[in-house]
């Protein structure tokens, strides 16, 4: 029979996991040992570092619901809804940055994901059919557009009234040879390099932010042989950033 110390410490280690524990959702191994929460066999311990933190701020802005309003999955057959996985992509990315969709089961194998998710899916679930199909989801309804919807809803989650914009762009250099694609309109060209390197094609980033919190509000990427000039008038005029307009 479990004491009500060690339920209270329990119930302390589940906040902490769950990233609502004061901002906490590191969990050292001092933790695990000056805690003492293994009462019996079936209690398992799992660390997560600050997965709980990025989970948390994921549920926060209702990151899940505004992916299912715009790309969510019907019928009984669904396993793990987009708007689910778009929030393990987050955590993954964040959590251990330059992973491919590759690793994305075997990262989630060694971490507790139905605490991160609040949901009863499984590593082999996220698996690279499932996985395939959400971005086909995403190219469907347009990642610009995607990206705007969460903006917007994050800056009314967070109160901030937008006032002026940041427009600026980067670029991505790319050992190799130009590349293009029939079925992809970004092509990776030898442009204006901001590294000094013209040698290289490349592809460039456009993002605008909030002039205050700089938040994102807008990113797309263009080919690497498109001008701040060109690509910069059509991002104005897309009209995709206005966070003042009543339809995206």
């Amino acid at each position: 029979m479990t004491s009500p110390d060690s339920t209270s410490k329990r119930d302390l280690l589940i906040s902490k996991m769950k990233g609502v524990h004061k901002g906490v959702a590191n969990i050292s191994e001092q933790d695990f040992n000056s805690m003492n929460l293994l009462s019996g066999a079936d209690e398992v311990v799992e660390a997560i570092g600050f997965a709980g933190v990025i989970a948390g701020t994921c549920d926060h802005i209702a990151l899940e619901k505004i992916i299912d309003l715009a790309i969510g999955k019907e019928g009984s057959h669904v396993r793990v809804n987009n708007g689910a996985i778009t929030k393990a992509l987050v955590v993954q990315m964040l959590f251990a940055p330059y992973q491919t969709l590759y690793g994305t089961a075997e990262f989630f194998a060694r971490m507790p994901l139905d605490v991160i998710l609040d949901k009863d899916i499984t590593a082999e679930d996220l698996n690279r059919e499932v996985l395939g199909r959400f971005l086909d989801s995403v190219a469907d309804f347009g990642p610009d557009r995607l990206f705007v919807s969460v903006s917007r809803a994050t800056f009314e989650t967070l109160g901030i009234k937008v006032t002026e914009g940041h427009l600026d762009s980067t670029s991505f250099s790319y050992d190799g040879k130009p590349k293009s694609d029939d079925m992809c309109e970004l092509e990776i060209r030898r442009g204006y390099s901001r590294d000094h390197h013209p040698e290289n094609p490349q592809v460039c980033l456009l993002g605008i932010t909030d002039g205050v919190s700089r938040l994102p509000l807008f990113t797309t990427s263009v080919s690497g042989n498109v001008s701040d000039k060109s690509s910069f008038l059509e991002v104005v005029k897309s009209g995709l950033f206005s966070v003042n307009s009543s339809e995206i």
